[in-house]
């Protein structure tokens, strides 16, 4: 069975939306700043995602209408949808800069619940089509890295310099070049989103080739399709280490022993044990290594200092510092998911990490509950889930991720299992 899209005449709308949907977000960067340098001036092409947002839940809403009744799965995303509506009147307000940071977290949601009820029917095939779009867009990104780690010669080189210089924003040579070497970022202009997005996409297509490599699996690839995928991840593996950003490197190692440890845990509270010793681990070693002064990189002290700077703030502002002063270009701007989160809701932002880790438990099940089938794409992809939460969780510490590529991908895998296995139940 082939792991990379196939040509052909016949088209499917689901293929045709899920495949639109994916080449703009993963080539958001590229398409739009670059059209918006062409044209001289955006013209609100940029806000493409806010607009489907807007139009799904229309589409939503009018079916609940018309369906004359709220299912409960219906419900429960109605109420996270109005708390995070109601987070903007408390925490921020209509500015622009408040907004844009409200958009940036309410807008993955939407999105991934909007792919979510798209794979919920026919799942097997759609996720087998998802899998094979993901990897050939990551093969793009990709082979685009290589040839800027190759080509580009000054940080004028990348294809970004010139449309962000235009819209008069403020960009750093540290951020593209370093001792010489170029950091690689593909088809997005952040190397960290370009790094920790072909991770993910590594471990996502990983998955799929243990799991789908069990015997008697109705879901089996051919021996061709597996050495194909097997040379793909290996090219995905070389990116990543042609790539700068070690901590993208690190956790493509160490989440790796973690992925074939979850193949040999058959229990709920291993797993959980398991994942959340990983995440411990990993992030008490990383602030202790740059704190006890194992490294001079300026930008991992930066980051060892931004925790300290906003405790400090979040004991005074328990409330946090409001939407309109946190984003790229306002006031506060931290290299932490984490940290952006709590500045923007304040303690409220517990909330989200209660959420993320009551996902994880649920998800756990749901792997846990499937460990007993042979392969398939949902049992891949509830695999896949495991690995690529707890490592978002450590990324997040010290990586944005503010309306990344990655933080779409993770949000999208979970509504997709989610949906999924509700759907292969019924």
């Amino acid at each position: 069975m082939s792991v990379m899209p196939k040509i052909g005449l016949m088209i499917n709308p689901y293929k045709v939306l899920l495949a639109s949907i994916l080449i703009l977000l993963f080539f958001h960067d590229f398409i739009f700043l670059n059209m918006a340098y062409a044209l001289g001036g955006q013209y609100g092409l940029n806000l493409w995602k806010e607009l489907i947002s807007l139009i799904f839940l229309c589409l939503f809403f009018c079916g609940v209408l018309l369906r004359g009744g709220l299912g409960f799965s219906e419900a429960k995303i109605f109420i996270v949808l109005a708390m995070l509506l109601l987070a903007l009147l408390v925490f921020g307000d209509f500015s622009e800069a408040s907004l844009r940071t409200f958009r940036s977290v309410f807008t993955p949601f939407v999105f991934a619940v909007m792919v979510g009820r798209l794979m919920s029917n026919e799942t097997e095939q759609r996720f087998r089509f998802f899998l094979n779009l993901l990897l050939f867009i990551a093969f793009l990104g990709g082979g685009y890295g290589l040839y800027q780690s190759f080509s580009i010669k000054e940080w004028q080189d990348f294809w970004y310099y010139h449309p962000l210089i235009s819209m008069d924003l403020e960009i750093h040579e540290y951020d593209s070049f370093r001792d010489g070497v170029p950091r690689i970022s593909g088809f997005f202009t952040s190397p960290l989103d370009f790094s920790f997005f072909i991770v993910f996409v590594f471990f996502i297509g990983v998955s799929s080739f243990f799991v789908l490599g069990e015997r008697g699996s109705a879901s089996s690839i051919s021996k061709k399709g597996k050495l194909f995928l097997f040379l793909i991840l290996s090219f995905l593996v070389y990116i990543v280490f042609q790539s700068t950003v070690r901590s993208a490197q690190l956790c493509l190692f160490t989440a790796f022993g973690y992925l074939l440890l979850l193949l040999f845990l058959k229990s709920r509270i291993a797993v959980v044990i398991t994942g959340g010793v990983y995440v411990l681990s990993l992030s008490v070693a990383t602030f202790l290594y740059i704190g006890l002064g194992y490294t001079d990189d300026l930008s991992a002290l930066g980051r060892l200092e931004q925790w300290g700077f906003l405790l400090t703030k979040i004991v005074s502002n328990p409330l946090g510092l409001g939407f309109a002063s946190v984003g790229p270009g306002q006031q506060y701007w931290f290299d932490s998911f984490w940290l952006n989160l709590m500045a923007s809701f304040g303690l409220c932002s517990i909330f989200f990490i209660v959420g993320f880790i009551f996902f994880y438990f649920k998800l756990v099940g749901i792997y846990i509950s499937m460990r007993a089938f042979r392969g398939s794409y949902i049992k891949s992809f509830s695999l896949a889930v495991l690995v690529l939460m707890p490592v978002f969780f450590y990324g997040a510490l010290f990586q944005s991720f503010y309306n990344s590529p990655g933080f779409y991908l993770l949000l999208m895998i979970v509504s997709m299992v989610l949906y999924g296995t509700k759907a292969s139940q019924v």
